[in-house]
């Protein structure tokens, strides 16, 4: 089979999994919902829209090398990619009368269903996997996105359709494979090493007659980072391999980590602190290893507000037009003030200062 209909059999296992749940009458539409909804269709259906398709960062650039005389031999990766999935389902509307509830939303089960089946699978089994398909020896995941309401809205807004009930998955990692292609890179030999051969004092040069030395390139990747969901400004630990060197850049989507901000600690850890301002959700870490870029993800957490505490008025008492002073920590910008049941105009505080 042509290796690049690959995505084509991710939707035919899909349509697999999900039928396992979903009533044989309901229609599996892939395709995005604005070529059907407001058609006056009423059938129950799913719609299962790819809406977009994305590289894996982990995965990229990892070309597999072998040794050959005196060359590398590369050969190129597959293209690995995350296909995230909309899930929209539809059905005529149900309306309660009286005091008695609906039976039951026809969408809203087939919904349920659905996440049921994709719940279960949340491993593929390979058993759905077409015959002959470039699936076959895969480990491929299917995970709910957390998406906010807005990033969803923003999907219906493009689609020019009103919003409607609808949830979103990822389906990882599909490598997508193309004609092989290999190149020959020359094998980098080093002056002098860490050790030397036994007919070899440490004054002399290398390479010597007869013999070789192969330099290999340290092998660098990230592991784990932890914790893996943290609130801003916290510090963090990115754990893996290959991480020392000589000129090291580090970003946080695109920012670049202040060199007083991160550490490096050995050749498998690097502890670093996140900017107090950078806005929350999943940020790639992108980290340059003198030429050698490796990546990772970690979700920022909204820092929660700290309550106001007063710890001093003064003075105790006074007349009414009396200048008081509150002192306390945790004050915010929107600070508001009252006394009794009279509340104090934001002119009316002369100044204020956090803790």
């Amino acid at each position: 089979m042509d290796p690049v209909q690959i995505v084509n059999d991710v939707n035919k296992t899909l349509y697999k999994i999900i039928r396992t749940q979903v009533d044989p009458n309901v229609k599996i539409v892939f395709g995005s919902p604005a070529d059907e909804l407001g058609s006056g269709d009423t059938d129950p259906k799913l719609h299962l829209f790819l809406y977009t398709i994305v590289e894996n960062p982990h995965m990229k650039n990892l070309d597999q090398k072998t040794i050959s005389g005196d060359s590398f031999v590369i050969s190129h990766a597959p293209l690995p990619l995350n296909l995230h999935y909309m899930l929209i389902p539809s059905s005529q509307p149900v309306l309660g009368s009286g005091s008695e509830p609906p039976d039951g939303v026809p969408a809203h089960l087939i919904l349920a269903q659905a996440m049921a089946a994709l719940h279960r699978n949340s491993v593929v089994d390979p058993k759905y996997f077409p015959s002959d398909s470039p699936l076959i020896g895969s480990e491929i995941k299917i995970d709910l996105i957390r998406i906010t309401l807005d990033d969803i809205a923003k999907i219906w807004s493009a689609l020019s359709k009103p919003f409607q009930l609808s949830v979103c998955y990822e389906v990882s990692i599909v490598r997508l494979t193309t004609k092989p292609e290999t190149r020959q890179v020359p094998i980098v030999a080093r002056p002098r090493l860490n050790f030397l051969p036994a007919d070899q004092d440490d004054r002399g040069d290398f390479p010597i007659k007869d013999k070789k030395i192969i330099y290999y390139p340290p092998v660098r990747k990230v592991t784990v980072v932890q914790p893996n969901r943290v609130p801003v400004g916290n510090a963090i630990s990115v754990v893996g391999r290959g991480l020392k060197g000589t000129n090291i850049k580090i970003l946080v989507d695109e920012r670049k980590i202040d060199d007083k901000s991160f550490v490096v600690l050995n050749e498998n850890l690097i502890k670093m602190r996140l900017p107090k301002d950078i806005p929350p959700g999943i940020k790639q870490i992108s980290i340059s290893i003198d030429g050698d870029t490796i990546f990772s993800e970690v979700e920022v957490l909204p820092q929660s507000p700290r309550d106001p505490v007063i710890t001093e008025v003064r003075p105790s008492s006074g007349k009414t037009g009396d200048l008081v002073c509150v002192y306390g920590m945790n004050f915010q910008e929107d600070l508001e003030a009252s006394i009794g049941d009279q509340a104090n105009n934001q002119q009316d505080l002369c100044r204020f200062q956090s803790n």
